[in-house]
């Protein structure tokens, strides 16, 4: 039943505000009776996708920019990316540019406060959900 995914989680608090042990249930709709409150159901498959800043380990210019995502906690494992461009990357501006327009299928690039940040989509993230992950960083560097 809990791989319903129409389905929400929910768990039962008593007068203390303490879960009550037993009440945990999956329904479509609030019970009406009782203090119930709606919780995360698929702990598995919600990885968070926040924003990760970008730390770039070369110096600019360069030509063959790779990135690379690394998971943290659970089992190491990584996305590598390697994209050959047609001319140096001049500055982190344009590797953003760069990145925007080629790597779109793993997230999205943007500048914010002279940083560059990704964010990791749905798909991207759900890559690092079996491994027990926590948390993603994420790299650039010239080949």
């Amino acid at each position: 039943m809990g791989n319903q995914r129409d389905l929400k989680a929910f768990v039962r608090y008593d007068g203390s505000g303490r879960v009550v042990a037993g009440s945990l249930i999956f329904r479509r709709k609030k019970p009406t009776i009782g203090n119930f409150q709606e919780i995360n159901s698929y702990k598995c498959c919600n990885f968070d996708q926040s924003t990760i800043v970008v730390t770039v380990q070369s110096s600019f210019p360069f030509n063959y920019p790779d990135f690379v995502i690394q998971a943290e906690g659970g089992n190491y494992q990584y996305i590598f990316t390697y994209a050959q461009t047609s001319g140096p990357v001049n500055d982190v501006y344009e590797l953003a540019a760069y990145y925007t327009s080629t790597l779109q299928y793993l997230g999205t690039f943007k500048m914010l406060d002279g940083d560059l940040v990704f964010t990791p989509n749905a798909a991207t993230a759900a890559i690092f959900v079996g491994s027990g992950a926590t948390s993603l960083t994420a790299f650039s560097f010239a080949d």
